[in-house]
């Protein structure tokens, strides 16, 4: 472990920190230690939490009131965490229809200050949610985490391409190229990073990454498909790079190999949001996630809301432990995922074998069956001069294909691509080919290859 930064004049080692970093290096050394507690000893300190965050809730979150009076009647005492079944899901629409009621009255005074964000809204409008001291620091000791499982040399140059937020919010100006270069990390001694806009065009992120020679990329998964397919396209190098990080996005096998191929390295990904930020990071040793249950509770629930077993698939509910602002219980994220088999690693935390998206990222079969197309969406652009494509269901058997083409294109390769489109979607769809110039990305920069429009 590298030696922290010192805050402490004429002291170099060992290190005093500042009172923040303490604090975050005080929270990671006992994550060191819980990621290898057998599961009874984890789950009984996160029903201590639970218990005391419940009746917080109770008492000041008008919300959830009269869906806590069971526990009430109980001291707010679990005997497990099958009991959290008793208080209902909560989804997205309900977030945004009752912000004001889900906001907390009053708060332990050393969880303030407290503040406001939205998410972005790609998929409709957007969720308000509340944060707090307490929440932004577990924030921070998450991300260290994942440096430290991925073993990151934590001085290293680092790019980070992303969607751009516009100048002080202003709706009418551009949104910016490219960010000032900062430390990333604070409590130890630590390289720079840099940020470029995702939504500027490839080539234009490639002379970018040229110039920057970053030994650390991050971004999401389908811009840095896209952008490992140009680079060897036109035989550019990047010499330094060392580790690429995604988020945001599936990622599909199809990527992780592409990368390889190209860069000869491996890919970190992270399972997050922006209400609860960090929900499992990727094992050091595996491709599947481990979810960060010192900080949340993840549910993976079948049709009928029971308990999936591993292996099987359902929708991902979260409960924040921490939040005394804005109470997430049983939060209905929207996303679906696969559950997994304990980890040959050796960490106890909960496996998530594949993060799999969102409902409208699901294809429906004419008989009414559903499966997320994405994961063999991956190889269309060895048929043809294709450099970009998206694929929206609009009905039962009808199929649009949205395609960038970077030459001609000629019939026999239409014809084997609506061929590839019916064969990998399992049905015998009609195929309509749509050429454009651009698929636009998602106001959060997000890519979807697959996006269904057909009501449930």
């Amino acid at each position: 472990m590298p030696v922290p930064i010192s805050a402490a004049k004429g002291i170099q080692w060992p290190a005093i920190p500042s009172a923040s970093n303490a604090t975050l290096l005080a929270l990671q050394y006992q994550l060191e230690q819980s990621q290898w507690w057998p599961p009874e000893v984890l789950e009984s300190h996160q029903l201590k939490q639970l218990s005391l965050l419940l009746a917080h809730t109770y008492k000041y979150v008008p919300f959830y009131r009269q869906r806590l009076e069971e526990f009430a009647t109980q001291n707010f005492v679990l005997k497990n965490l099958g009991d959290l079944c008793s208080i209902p899901v909560i989804t997205r629409s309900e977030v945004q229809n009752n912000f004001e009621q889900m906001v907390a009255t009053a708060m332990p005074e050393d969880h303030l200050p407290a503040s406001s964000s939205r998410t972005s809204g790609s998929t409709g409008k957007p969720i308000n949610f509340v944060s707090t001291r307490i929440t932004k620091i577990f924030a921070r000791a998450f991300v260290l985490r994942s440096h430290l499982w991925q073993e990151r040399d934590l001085t290293v140059k680092a790019a980070k391409i992303l969607v751009q937020a516009k100048p002080h919010g202003d709706k009418d100006q551009p949104y910016a190229v490219e960010d000032k270069e900062q430390q990333w990390i604070s409590a130890f001694p630590s390289g720079t990073i840099a940020s470029f806009d995702s939504g500027r065009p490839i080539d234009e992120q490639l002379d970018w990454l040229q110039k920057r020679n970053p030994e650390w990329l991050v971004t999401y998964p389908s811009n840095l498909a896209a952008l490992a397919s140009a680079a060897r396209e036109n035989d550019i190098a990047l010499p330094a790079l060392r580790y690429l990080s995604t988020l945001g996005e599936m990622l599909t096998p199809h990527i992780r190999e592409l990368c390889r191929e190209v860069w000869g390295i491996g890919i970190a990904d992270v399972y997050s949001c922006r209400e609860l930020n960090t929900i499992a990071l990727q094992c050091p040793h595996h491709d599947h996630y481990h979810v960060q249950s010192e900080r949340l509770i993840v549910e993976v629930l079948d049709a009928g809301g029971r308990p999936c077993q591993p292996g099987e698939i359902g929708r991902v509910v979260l409960t924040d432990l921490h939040n005394y602002a804005m109470p997430f219980l049983r939060y209905e994220l929207g996303d679906y995922a696969q559950l997994g088999e304990p980890c040959e690693c050796g960490r106890t935390l909960p496996v998530l074998s594949r993060i799999l998206g969102r409902t409208r990222n699901m294809l429906m079969l004419p008989s009414g069956e559903r499966f997320w197309p994405s994961v063999i969406l991956s190889n269309w652009a060895a048929l043809g001069p294709i450099s970009q494509l998206q694929v929206i269901q609009q009905s039962p058997r009808d199929i649009e294909v949205k395609v960038v083409l970077t030459g001609p294109i000629s019939a026999a390769i239409e014809a084997s691509l609506r061929e590839k489109i019916r064969r990998d979607l399992r049905a015998d769809f009609v195929v309509r080919l749509n050429y454009v110039d651009h698929i636009p990305r998602a106001k959060n920069g997000k890519f979807e290859d697959f996006i269904c429009t057909v009501d449930s």
